[in-house]
């Protein structure tokens, strides 16, 4: 279980560090949208994680096919999130419906990416 805390916060740190680079070097070079757009994408990004997070903290004691169902069932919960997300987005001023988009996209490829990095390092080792 501790395993799985540490890797939720690593993956948490990671995103919200990229995050502030991103968006802190899109808004000096002069797209202050844009990088609003982003910050609006990662919150959405946190707060799915965090569902997500949820459901699986709760179901983590449960039979196996039991947790997996529960998991996969909750999908319309962080699905309409999302949608809210991007709806109340799309009406706010100065808020780049793309940059929203693109920030909640981010944290999918930094998962991949930290995936792959995690099991490469995992595979070097003998």
């Amino acid at each position: 279980m501790n395993k799985v805390f540490q890797a939720a916060r690593q993956a948490v740190l990671l995103v919200l560090t990229f995050g502030t680079m991103l968006c802190s070097s899109i808004y000096f070079f002069g797209y202050p949208d844009m990088a609003l757009g982003l910050l609006v994408g990662f919150i959405g990004s946190a707060i799915y994680f965090a569902l997500l997070w949820y459901q699986l903290f709760q179901n983590i004691d449960a039979e196996p096919t039991a947790a997996v169902h529960a998991i996969m069932g909750g999908w319309v919960e962080r699905l309409l999130t999302v949608l809210i997300i991007v709806g109340i987005a799309s009406f706010l001023p100065g808020v780049n419906l793309a940059g929203v988009l693109i920030g909640f996209f981010v944290l999918y490829f930094l998962f991949l990416l930290w995936g792959t990095l995690y099991v490469t390092k995992r595979k070097a080792r003998p």
